[in-house]
This record gives C-alpha cells, sequence and structure tokens, in this order.
C-alpha cells in the first residue's frame, strides 16, 4: 500500500539529493538496532567489546527476530537482520555469515550417550525450543519424518535462553545449531554428539537495506557483527 511505501520512496529520496554523513566511531553517539533470533545470544559479548573498543560511545540496540523484521529492515526501522541464508527480498542484500552444524547436547553422564545412535536420540525425551515466530516442523522434525524417526518432544521453551539451566537439571536432550550453545555447555556442564542421521547445517546470513546499506556507519556496524561471527567461539 502506499502507506507502507511512501517512508521508504521518501528516504531514497532524501539520500539522493543529501550525501552520507561522515562516520566517526571514535566520536559518534549513534544508536545501532540489529534484528536476530536470540539464538545468537552467546555471540553478542564479543560484538559489544569489539564495537566499544572503537566507539566507546555507540549504542547496540537488539530486537527479537519477527515476521514482520524483513520488511521493518526494508523500511529503515533496522540497521541489519540475522536470519537464514534462505531468505530472499528485492529490497535487501545479503552478506554470509557461515554455517553450523547441528548438535545434541545433554547434561554430563546423560545415558543416551553411553552408546550413541539414532535409537537413542529418538528414545529418549527431548526438550525444544520453539520461538512463538515460527510455525510448524523445524527442520529437526522434518528430517526425522523423513527418515521415518519419532522423538518424544517432553517441554517446550520460548527462548534460547532458557535451554541450558533446563538440560543441567534434567534427562532431556536438545537439538539444536551450534551457534545457540556457546558458553554454556561448559557453563552448565553440558555434553554433546553430532545428530545421528543427516542433517543440514544450518546456514545464516547478515542482511541489509539494499538502499542503505553503503551509508558509512551502517557499513561500519555490518563490518562488526560480521567479525563477531568469525569468532571461534561461534561454534563454526
Amino acid at each position: 500500500t502506499l502507506a507502507d511505501t511512501l517512508p521508504r520512496l521518501l528516504s531514497q529520496v532524501e539520500r539522493t539529493i543529501e550525501p552520507p554523513e561522515p562516520f566517526d566511531p571514535a566520536t559518534s553517539s549513534r544508536t545501532f538496532l540489529l534484528a536476530a533470533p536470540d539464538f545468537i545470544a552467546p555471540l553478542v559479548p564479543s560484538l559489544l567489546r569489539d564495537i566499544h573498543a572503537e566507539a566507546p560511545a555507540v549504542q547496540v540496540e537488539l530486537a527479537p527476530y519477527s515476521t514482520s523484521a524483513i520488511r521493518e529492515l526494508a523500511d529503515g526501522r533496522y540497521d541489519a537482520l540475522v536470519a537464514t541464508a534462505a531468505l530472499r527480498s528485492e529490497d535487501l542484500r545479503s552478506t554470509p555469515l557461515g554455517s553450523w552444524p547441528w548438535a545434541v547436547y545433554a547434561r554430563a553422564g546423560h545415558p543416551a550417550f553411553d552408546d550413541w545412535s539414532v535409537t537413542a536420540w529418538s528414545t529418549h525425551p527431548h526438550l525444544q525450543v520453539r520461538p512463538t515466530v515460527l510455525r510448524g516442523k523445524g527442520p529437526t522434525d522434518q528430517m526425522a519424518a523423513e527418515l521415518g524417526i519419532h522423538r518424544v518432544v517432553q517441554a517446550v521453551v520460548p527462548h534460547f535462553s532458557m535451554a541450558a539451566p533446563v538440560l543441567a537439571q534434567t534427562d532431556l536432550l536438545l537439538t539444536v545449531p551450534s551457534v545457540a550453545m556457546g558458553d554454556a555447555v561448559a557453563a552448565y556442564d553440558l555434553d554433546h554428539r553430532e545428530v545421528p542421521f543427516d542433517l543440514a547445517p544450518l546456514e545464516l546470513s547478515l542482511f541489509r537495506n539494499a538502499a542503505e546499506g553503503d551509508e558509512p556507519g551502517v557499513r561500519w556496524f555490518l563490518e562488526r557483527v560480521t567479525a563477531a561471527f568469525d569468532d571461534p567461539r561461534s561454534g563454526q
């Protein structure tokens, strides 16, 4: 609709008339907004350290990924968006961030890991992280169903940050991309194994507004986000 596209058109006109303002990280007090799924939480400390080493007065605001995030990025609401690399939009440009294998996590000493197999994965109960933005089966259950494998989910939480404390004090298994766990494995004394069937790794990209992504400040911010995903602690 016109109401949806007018702000974007006006912004494009302004950028055409006025050249981008110079950006100096050392003196800037700008706020950058990043929309992302909460499983990137383990990478946020590295991102903030990197940013504030150069730009002590810059503020970073993270927003949860939502179904409206793509449109809001195109409209200039966010400076960047982390999402699955499969996302497509003519209003956005992307930079690959990497790929992360899926793994199965549980408390140290979990009996499932004594004789790890598809049978162990399907026999022992699971914890599932199901963000409210997602609908239907996730990639794990889709692939398991194609292979005729069934699992029992005994608990569901809405945020990845809730998973490690639950795993540490239960006998549940959790199957997630390695990027989601980060330092939680050591902090909560967890163990992990490879998924016992073929499951394509999670591929992520960093998306930017096609019209605004080359603005000096945004370009600087995008480089810092990309560097955070290159950190060895990201689990790639």
